[in-house]
């Protein structure tokens, strides 16, 4: 499936989705905007679907922005997701310049995340929530400023350069060292 901007889909429900399993959407220069959902890349539990985001921004949508199996980004923007769980949800994130800031639950949940140029800020909850990171030239900080303050919480050891974050979590009451306020 494939959606060329550039162009807006403005008020849906749904801006995209994929409703079938093993499905890829190549999705370039879209602003999707104040709907439910933005991209929606799996309805049921197993399925698989892949995102190829380039120049793509969701904003001001009610619940989370986008998900999928795999989410390849070159230029995603999500801001404003009202989101009562994550803005963004993967198994595994693998990109460069995305700016998930200013939503309102956890900005970017995967299991594993390979990024450069990755701003995180002033999320409702966590910055990033993920098994394993790597992210490069990146800036996670103001994330979770009512509660717990977390920033970057990873169950393995992230692997930072270039990066700055405010604090970070192993997920049991500690914290990596790897952020200003660890």
């Amino acid at each position: 499936c494939t959606v060329l901007g550039p162009g807006t889909i403005d008020g849906d429900w749904m801006g995209v989705s994929l409703l079938e399993d093993r499905v890829t959407l190549t999705i370039s220069d879209v602003t999707i905007r104040n709907g439910k959902v933005g991209i929606l890349g799996f309805a049921r539990q197993h399925d698989r679907a892949r995102v190829n985001a380039t120049n793509v921004t969701i904003e001001d949508v009610g619940d989370w922005a986008i998900s999928a199996t795999v989410i390849r980004p070159d230029g995603l923007t999500v801001t404003g997701a009202a989101a009562t769980l994550y803005a963004v949800i993967a198994d595994r994130i693998i990109g460069t310049n995305i700016d998930v800031s200013g939503n309102g639950a956890i900005g970017i949940k995967a299991r594993k995340l390979k990024a450069s140029n990755v701003t995180v800020i002033g999320n409702g909850g966590t910055g990033v929530d993920v098994a394993r990171a790597l992210l490069i030239d990146s800036t996670l900080t103001g994330n979770a400023a009512g509660g717990s303050g977390v920033d970057l919480r990873s169950t393995g050891r992230p692997r930072l350069a270039n990066t700055t974050c405010g604090l970070s979590s192993d997920g049991n009451g500690g914290t990596w060292g790897v952020c200003t306020n660890d």
